[in-house]
């Protein structure tokens, strides 16, 4: 009777370790169309884009490092800029990369972009984290006349269309 107590127990302890903890990589980024301008705001987790700072970078990059926030700024601009574009049909939307905020263990990002007022459709190019973490997905959420729709880009799936109203 014993031997099949320990016979169950080593049974149960090797599929315990056989099961690998599974992360969740996820970003948000909330997009407002307010008349020809694409608001936008990227809520990205701190240790996961000091992760990517530091592979882009060459050297470690510590958001709560309050005491060269400029530096901190400029280098998450230069790692989103080619990362999360925005475009119409025919032509580009230049993000212009305003500012970020750390919170524990956030990052907000927050830009902007004008848009061709006649626009039908935007296209969102998010590839944001994707280097390191194949699982990585990107929620965009966009909000235009009070309705909101929400889409997930992903390793596979890196541009969004939205229709415009």
């Amino acid at each position: 009777m014993r031997i099949l107590i320990y016979v169950a127990l080593l049974s149960s302890l090797s599929c315990i370790a056989m099961i690998s903890k599974h992360d969740f990589f996820v970003s948000i980024a909330d997009v407002h169309v307010k008349h020809d301008t694409l608001q936008i705001a990227i809520k990205l987790f701190t240790h996961d884009i000091e992760e990517e700072l530091k592979i882009t970078e060459g050297r470690p990059i510590f958001l709560d490092n309050t005491s060269d926030m400029d530096k901190s700024f400029r280098s998450i601009r230069n790692y989103c800029e080619p990362r999360f574009t925005t475009s119409g049909a025919s032509k580009k939307y230049p993000v212009k990369w305003i500012g970020h905020e750390y919170e524990e263990d956030v990052c907000w990002v927050y830009g902007y972009s004008i848009m061709d007022v006649d626009s039908k459709m935007v296209f969102i190019q998010n590839t944001l984290l994707n280097s390191q973490h194949h699982e990585q997905h990107n929620m965009v959420h966009l909000t235009q006349n009070g309705e909101t729709e929400s889409q997930i880009a992903t390793r596979g799936k890196t541009e969004l269309r939205f229709l415009l109203k």
